[in-house]
């Protein structure tokens, strides 16, 4: 058995094509494809996180947004409760009035009623006196006397109060 060197030298030789047809024909388009893939996964990537960026932001603008609607909607309440507030002074102020009015003007009419009673109890009075001092005197009085009559009579009462 002789080393045939020149066999081992074609061998050699073949399997080096074998190689490089190999190397040019599968080897590089599979590395092709695989950089190519690796790429569009660093993009993704990119891309995501450029997503997740612009979402962070896009949540915290609407924490913002949330924010200011419950401050106005606070204030908008405050404001509403201040109006029904004043507006409530001011019907109760109202009411105040005129229940003040109808006190007023019921005073008044107590005070007139207490006069007119007055006047008319005077006017029974007299009749009264002017009725006794006939029947006790016999005779009819004059004016004079039964005013000062009358007037006397109104200030025992008076007093008898």
């Amino acid at each position: 058995m002789e080393i045939q060197v020149g066999a081992i030298l074609l061998q050699m030789i073949n399997f080096g094509i074998v190689v490089g047809v190999l190397y040019f024909l599968l080897l590089k388009p599979v590395k092709k494809i695989l950089d190519e893939r690796s790429k569009k996964i660093e993009e993704g990537l990119k891309a995501s996180e450029s997503a997740v960026k612009k979402q962070e932001q896009l949540d915290q603008k609407i924490k913002e947004a949330e924010k200011k609607a419950q401050e106005k909607a606070k204030k908008i309440l405050d404001e509403a409760k201040k109006d029904a507030n004043k507006r409530g002074d001011e019907i109760i102020a109202d009411a105040k009035r005129v229940a003040q009015e109808i006190r007023l003007k019921n005073e008044l009419e107590i005070q007139t009623e207490r006069k007119t009673m007055a006047e008319e109890m005077t006017a029974q009075f007299e009749s009264a006196v002017i009725a006794v001092a006939k029947a006790v005197v016999g005779k009819s009085l004059s004016l004079k006397d039964h005013q000062q009559l009358i007037k006397q009579g109104l200030s025992e009462i008076q007093k008898a109060k």
